[in-house]
């Protein structure tokens, strides 16, 4: 929903409603911050692919962006369709595609789960491509045992070879782009990116156009500090219209848990939750992050209080260039 036969003309509607739209964020028009935002995510995103499979990517237009994304894990079909989906939308609505890596998320698990068994007695196996590591975000998540991860490939296609109507299909897709991703791919050392290089590798093989970029990398843009620190400033009313809007989807869609799709923003003594994470270097659990502002002086903490503080700026809050310099 919507149907993919619609969704070409409905690219052309939004963007002629977001190209004319009068809403400024934080003095900036939305018209110049999407601008903005599309050519540095298409460069980033070029920039990345052409380090990733070794190949250069130049594109010359910004104009128009379809995205998805998902974790760099070895996901099932159903996740994977929706890349399928963005490369032929892209090309419908001569728009650039990109596919977003969740290095942000932890990495669940350095295994899969593949039919296994007989025939007769079928049954699940699970098969690993990496040793346990300790649980990370997906973006320091590191290769544990480089030999494990070299013969995934051989592993999988062993267990496989017991049913005889695979032996028709000929190489498995696996084993076709695993090696050249594990060569690539370890020299950085990073689990995310022999995954990401071996699933591209294989949309290749489909015709598929993406662009590649990590959600860390993403953020790491000017565009994004700009619309981070507009939300941080304005971070009650950003709380108020979250919240109410995410009672409305719960009762439409009579969804009665309280944390699907997700939580509710908090506040603690004028401490106002905002919809960021936050972890150190080397920590397996990610933090929601406070922001608490006066009139001169924003702090952003792991918590609602002075002692989880990690960043404060003296900065008067009305200059946001300053603020984004500063934190």
């Amino acid at each position: 929903i919507p149907p993919l036969a619609d969704i070409p003309a409905l690219v052309e509607v939004n963007d002629k409603r977001l190209s004319e739209s009068k809403v400024e964020v934080s003095g900036r028009s939305l018209a110049s911050l999407r601008e903005d935002t599309r050519r540095q995510a298409v460069e980033a995103a070029a920039e990345f692919t052409s380090s990733l499979t070794g190949q250069p990517h130049d594109f010359a237009r910004f104009d128009r962006i379809i995205a998805s994304g998902h974790q760099p894990e070895l996901f099932h079909p159903g996740v994977w369709v929706k890349n399928f989906a963005v490369s032929r939308l892209a090309a419908a609505t001569e728009s650039v595609g990109i596919n977003l890596i969740v290095d942000s998320d932890t990495v669940s698990s350095r295994q899969i789960r593949i039919s296994g068994g007989s025939l007769v007695k079928p049954a699940f196996e699970s098969i690993a491509f990496d040793a346990p590591g300790e649980v990370r975000p997906w973006e320091e998540a590191r290769i544990q045992d480089e030999g494990l991860l070299a013969s995934f490939a051989e592993r999988v296609t062993t267990a496989f070879a017991r049913f005889p109507a695979r032996d028709s299909l000929g190489t498995p897709l696996l084993a076709s782009v695993w090696e050249q991703a594990v060569q690539r791919g370890s020299r950085s050392g990073s689990l995310a990116e022999v995954l990401s290089l071996a699933r591209v590798l294989a949309e290749k093989q489909f015709g598929l156009g993406n662009l590649e970029l990590p959600v860390s990398r993403l953020c790491q843009l000017e565009s994004f500090a700009w619309f981070a620190a507009g939300v941080l400033l304005r971070a009650d009313e950003f709380r108020c219209i979250h919240n109410g809007t995410l009672n409305e989807y719960r009762q439409v869609n009579r969804i009665r848990s309280r944390t699907h799709p997700v939580p509710e923003l908090t506040e603690r003594d004028g401490w106002i939750e905002v919809p960021f994470l936050v972890w150190r270097e080397g920590e397996s659990k990610r933090q929601p992050v406070f922001v608490y502002v006066e009139a001169d002086e924003i702090r952003l903490a792991a918590g609602p209080d002075e002692s989880a503080v990690f960043a404060s700026s003296s900065a008067k809050t009305e200059n946001l260039e300053n603020q984004i310099n500063c934190l």
